[in-house]
């Protein structure tokens, strides 16, 4: 026993070693922990201590099978401890490498998860042999120095400073601050400057009136990865090329407003509340500092990966396991904004006297809607008994309908969920206020100005048009807030008031490089609003392309009171018609009574698409969602 407990303890170390420092590789734009190696390590010593009397056993049986001068080999002990630990987890890192985003456990015996699987298997086959027959050799030596390798790869950190992105070039004196503030998952319905009879947003509303209040702004997409790719590449979906299924995308061929303003002597810092938005998305490109820490460190290890797989699998095989549709509490995959805010801040007031960029964002508004009892007590109407609660129909207490799941809600379920979630919008006015008068007081010790742009990613529907969450495109879902303050504004100024016309996140990069005395590049097709006012002609675009399927897809073109929305890729695809001024909920189809406007927006999207080389097509969706259905699905997206 205490031969195998010490070759145990050594392979826990070695494991360890090896996959914190490739945990460390996968998010290198981060500043290190210091306690990645340690809570890896601890990880692989519990999973020592599980297979402790299984190796055990296994060594004795096969001790007796062998010649009485053979019994006993450290080899054995060696081969058994690496199989019994390693090869689950780097099977498992073979199978998830190759399953499509949003597969079920039926996927793990398609060709490629297996092939994957099967090739790691042999791969671990083959390092548990090699390093048995060293240890019977060389003898204890080889154990003990697997454990020195884990804690020398444990001490590597493949992090880089601030320092090492920074232009050497220095922007104008005058150059103002820029902010970019995504309230996530917020719509414009549920805010009082928008038409809500609720005083949700009051410090908002407040701040509101030194900034210009655009009444007609939609997102680009529903998903929260797109959407802010497109905020800092002043692109649309099918440009850039981020969805769903594909959770990244190539900056050097889009470069982010991040980078540009960098080149041009900004210091850049992003602040994100969700894992969404990983750095190594692409989204961190051009920024010093991308804060993106939301979970422990040691939940990008390997063995964590295969833990919460363990955990999703369980929970999918008993209601008791769901967790409210999380099955784990250590991982959350988003943090609160006050921890968002105050490292935002702190990066702000550091002392540097370059002109920044900062984006935040903000994730309490998205699901689950759990406001505070603060919050919740002058929003949520007591006595309420209904079915449902801020998990909504992932909630353990919920009884699921698949078909579809609203279908036993009523009028006053739907509206204690929007009472939920709009006292989280609330909590979160409070914190923002505290933070935007921080900055104001920064700005204003700096001497510059502060250009900001106050927005959402995409809204949130609570039964419209008989639709939950956002992955659809009615119009709760895509009309956004949308508040523009330029440098030196103030109450009464003349760029503040309501503003007419449509506006789109494609609109933000042009802005803030406007303000920072930037041209825009050629390949942004929004408007600067610093000097341009949006018409209500104007032809914006909704994209969702965020599905699993390109079946499922949809684009909805907007022009004067008119919405076009078109199914799927193909040219004779499904569409409907929709006349926002008579019926704003898009809830009456009118495409058989207008042909003629069918055809005109069917002809401005197809000009719009061949304009950019869009990726569309069935092709675009056989991207690399490989690994990443875990916190998707923890988060909403991915077919729930």
């Amino acid at each position: 026993m205490y031969l195998v407990a010490i070759t145990l303890a050594c392979l826990a170390l070695f494991f360890a070693g090896i996959d914190s420092a490739t945990s460390s590789f996968s998010f290198w734009y981060r500043e290190a922990s210091g306690w990645l190696f340690i809570a890896t390590w601890m990880l692989w010593s519990v999973l020592a201590m599980i297979v402790l009397i299984p190796t055990y056993v296994a060594w004795v049986v096969i001790g007796r099978l062998r010649p009485r001068s053979e019994r006993g080999e450290r080899r054995d002990a060696v081969f058994i401890g690496f199989m019994l630990m390693g090869a689950p987890v780097i099977t498992h890192m073979g199978l998830n490498a190759f399953l499509p985003m949003g597969a079920g456990p039926g996927a793990l015996l398609s060709p490629m998860p297996l092939l994957g699987g099967l090739l790691c298997l042999l791969v671990s086959i083959g390092l548990a042999v090699g390093l048995g027959q060293l240890a019977r050799l060389k003898g204890f030596r080889v154990i003990g120095l697997l454990g020195v390798a884990g804690l020398l790869f444990g001490m590597l950190d493949f992090s880089t400073s601030e320092e090492g992105g920074r232009s050497t070039r220095e922007a104008p004196g005058d150059a103002p601050n820029l902010l970019l503030m995504v309230w996530d998952t917020t719509r414009a319905a549920s805010l009082g400057i928008y038409g809500n009879d609720r005083a949700t947003a009051p410090l908002l509303a407040g701040r509101s009136e030194g900034m210009a209040v655009y009444d007609e702004a939609r997102s680009t997409s529903i998903f929260t990865l797109t959407s802010h790719i497109s905020m800092l590449t002043g692109t649309y979906p099918s440009h850039h090329g981020a969805r769903l299924t594909r959770q990244s995308y190539n900056p050097a061929e889009t470069p982010s407003i991040a980078e540009l303003l960098r080149d041009a002597g900004y210091r850049t810092g992003a602040f994100v509340g969700t894992a969404v938005l990983n750095g190594d998305t692409g989204v961190g490109e051009g920024f010093e500092v991308f804060d993106d820490r939301v979970d422990p460190d040691v939940c990008k290890s390997s063995i964590w990966g295969m833990v919460h797989d363990i955990q999703a699998f369980l929970a999918k095989l008993s209601p008791q396991l769901q967790g409210n549709g999380r099955p784990h509490w250590f991982e959350t995959f988003d943090r609160p904004a006050e921890d968002v805010l105050s490292r935002a801040l702190a990066w702000i007031d550091n002392g540097d006297s370059r002109p920044w960029f900062c984006m935040i964002n903000m994730y309490d508004g998205h699901w689950p809607y759990l406001p505070g009892q603060a919050a919740a007590s002058q929003f949520v109407v007591e006595g309420y008994g209904g079915t449902v609660d801020g998990y909504l129909f992932r909630s353990n207490a919920y009884r699921r309908n698949e078909a579809y799941p609203g279908e036993t809600l009523d009028e006053k379920d739907r509206q204690y969920l929007v009472d939920l979630y709009e006292a989280e919008i609330f909590e979160l006015d409070g914190k923002v206020d505290q933070f935007w008068a921080s900055v104001e007081a920064a700005t204003r010790n700096s001497g510059r100005g502060l250009g900001a742009v106050v927005t959402a990613d995409h809204g949130e529907a609570f039964g419209e048009n008989e639709v939950f969450g956002h992955s659809d495109v009615q119009e709760v879902q895509v009309r956004v807030p949308f508040l523009l303050k330029a440098p030196g504004a103030g109450p009464g100024g003349p760029e503040s008031g309501r503003r007419g016309g449509k506006v789109s996140s494609v609109d933000i990069a042009p802005t803030l490089l406007s303000f920072a005395g930037i041209e825009r590049p050629g390949w942004m097709p929004g408007l600067d609003l610093n000097v341009q006012q949006p018409s209500a002609q104007r032809v914006v675009l909704v994209e969702d392309r965020d599905h699993l399927g390109a079946e499922k897809s949809q684009h909805a073109v907007y022009r004067g009171d008119w919405k076009l929305l078109v199914h799927g890729f193909s040219a004779d695809g499904a569409v409907e018609l929709y006349n926002l001024e008579e019926d704003p909920a898009a809830s009456e189809d009118v495409a058989s009574f207008f042909p003629e406007v069918v055809d005109e927006l069917r002809a401005v999207l197809g000009d719009l698409r061949s304009s950019w080389g869009a990726d569309g097509g069935e092709k675009a969706w056989a991207g690399d969602g490989a690994g990443l259905a875990d916190h998707l699905t923890g988060l909403g997206y991915g077919g729930d």
